[in-house]
């Protein structure tokens, strides 16, 4: 049987009771499956997707205005790795699963998450979320990086094939510190091809 707003608001309730009266969060009057627990400066989001993929996930961020005009959100995932604990799963997980059975120890478990390590999080501890930003534009940076490093590598194995070695080199030289062990041999045989002078 699927769970009902109302069950989930009190599953939510119980588990995360103690961590609202610790640092003010106000737990919506409604049941939802989707709910916000709202602080004078920070926010925590519980959300269950009872029909489709039975993820539970969380987010939480200071308020809008605190000190972004707008709400910036992260994921536990991202603070776990902001605080040091890189080897828990949950550092690589942007959700955890549960069946209808398992939501509410799965409640209980992020909640416990919460308490041991989001504490700071919690209080809207600026030094935290200055470094939860840094973070957050360091792996978009990242990503951003990584999906060009493969644009170019595909074409630079493209020029390659047709043995365009001007073009392997443009292509790949910015990139010298992140290539593979291929790709960097490929980039001194294309240099190695190219006309002295």
């Amino acid at each position: 049987m699927a769970i009902q707003h109302v069950e989930f608001r009190r599953l939510v309730e119980e588990a995360f009771g103690p961590l609202c009266r610790a640092y003010g969060l106000r737990m919506p009057a409604e049941g939802s499956l989707a709910l916000r627990l709202d602080g004078a400066e920070m926010f925590l989001t519980v959300a269950y997707d009872a029909s489709r993929s039975r993820e539970l996930v969380s987010s939480f961020g200071l308020q809008a205005g605190v000190v972004h005009a707008v709400q910036r959100p992260f994921q536990l995932s991202e603070l776990l790795r902001a605080v040091g604990q890189y080897d828990l799963p949950e550092a690589q997980m942007q959700e955890i699963v549960a069946s209808h059975d398992e939501v509410a120890a799965a409640l209980h478990h992020l909640a416990g998450l919460y308490t041991a390590y989001g504490q700071d999080a919690l209080r809207g501890d600026r030094a935290l979320f200055s470094r939860l930003d840094a973070q957050r534009d360091l792996d978009c940076w990242r990503y951003e990086h990584d999906r060009d490093l493969d644009r170019v590598s595909r074409a630079a194995y493209v020029a390659w094939a047709h043995r365009q070695y001007d073009a392997v080199a443009s292509l790949l030289s910015p990139f010298k510190e992140r290539l593979t062990t291929d790709e960097r041999r490929m980039l001194d045989l294309a240099k190695a091809q190219l006309p002295k002078g």
